[in-house]
């Protein structure tokens, strides 16, 4: 299945959504231990954070290509105008519980 295919058939309906997300299509670089419930409860995180907060997902977003731990903020902080917008965008990700922030490394 082409990715616009699926794309059109996940925004069709709920059905839809989740018997694609139901369905293991033996991605080679997801984590088999991991099931699919797991990555559903994700995504729904991940859509009700990007409707509410757009830095914040896209702050998740670029964490998501570096190492899943210790990222320093310093290298996260640029892209956004003060620490203030930085703390907002920090802010959803912690109360969802998606990353935390090691107290005092200055990183997370």
């Amino acid at each position: 299945m082409t990715v616009s295919k699926y794309l059109d058939f996940y925004r069709q309906n709920e059905t839809h959504q989740t018997q694609l997300l139901d369905e293991d299509f033996g991605d080679l670089r997801r984590d088999s231990s991991v099931p699919n419930s797991v990555i559903r409860t994700y995504l729904i995180s991940f859509d009700q954070i990007k409707r509410i907060n757009t830095a914040a997902a896209g702050l998740l977003s670029r964490m998501a290509i570096l190492d899943r731990q210790g990222i320093p903020e310093s290298l996260l902080m640029p892209d956004y105008g003060d620490c203030l917008d930085f703390e907002d965008a920090l802010a959803p990700l912690i109360e969802f519980s998606l990353i935390i922030s090691e107290m005092g490394k200055k990183s997370l």
